[in-house]
């Protein structure tokens, strides 16, 4: 609870500097895919792509800083094929309605580099063990992961034609997703891990109304 208290009142400082700089909100669209893995789940790698889109709108504040707000559909989870290992065939396939929230500084129009926070709605789960498909769901007794979830993100864009801009950013979960229980096949025991969100997106970004950067020479 407190998490989500500090990212309102963060949100709400950003918005109080609007009224100052009176400028046109810029509108667009984003879209492009995530690389993600689930920290915690006993297997490693960035192996689970997913798709990544949706609607963004940015309102520029004073001193080359910007005020970005998105609402995105966003595919994650884990996977690791039977090549990879033939011991835990595994993948997890995680749906969520996604609104991140960040600050931006932008450099002459062409760069900004930003950092803030996203909150997360679970959507859609299905998830397999060695290739069995488990009973993972959001509603009732097995809803074994958190429907919310909330990230940390880092933020890295640059222009590359016009109005179109190439998008990179990484964003991890700021609290569990999961408490998850692992039992070793031969002796038995047992032992439990909080897992997290972790991935890396990459994504192009259209906004119609933004301004192009001052030709040179």
């Amino acid at each position: 609870m407190r998490k989500v208290t500090f990212c309102l009142l963060l949100l709400i400082l950003l918005v109080s500097g609007l009224h100052a700089s009176g400028q046109k909100i810029r509108g667009g669209f984003v879209f492009g895919f995530n690389v993600s893995q689930v920290d915690g789940d006993e297997i490693y790698g960035y192996r689970k792509y997913g798709f990544h889109g949706g609607a963004a709108g940015t309102v520029p504040l004073k001193k080359n800083f910007l005020l970005t707000l998105e609402t995105l559909y966003a595919q994650k989870g884990a996977n690791q094929p039977r090549n990879i290992s033939s011991y835990r065939k595994y993948r997890l396939e995680l749906e969520y309605v996604e609104v991140p929230f960040y600050l931006q500084y932008n450099d002459r129009d062409i760069f900004t580099v930003g950092a803030g926070f996203a909150f997360a709605k679970l959507v859609g789960v299905k998830e397999w063990e060695k290739g069995i498909r488990t009973s993972a769901t959001l509603l009732g007794s097995g809803a074994v992961y958190d429907r919310n979830d909330y990230l940390a993100l880092v933020d890295v864009k640059f222009r590359i034609w016009q109005r179109l801009s190439m998008n990179v950013r990484f964003q991890y979960s700021m609290d569990k997703i999961r408490v998850a229980t692992f039992t070793d096949d031969f002796s038995q025991r047992e032992w439990q891990r909080k897992q997290y969100n972790n991935l890396v997106t990459f994504r192009l970004a259209y906004m119609f109304n933004e301004p192009l950067p001052p030709k040179e020479g």
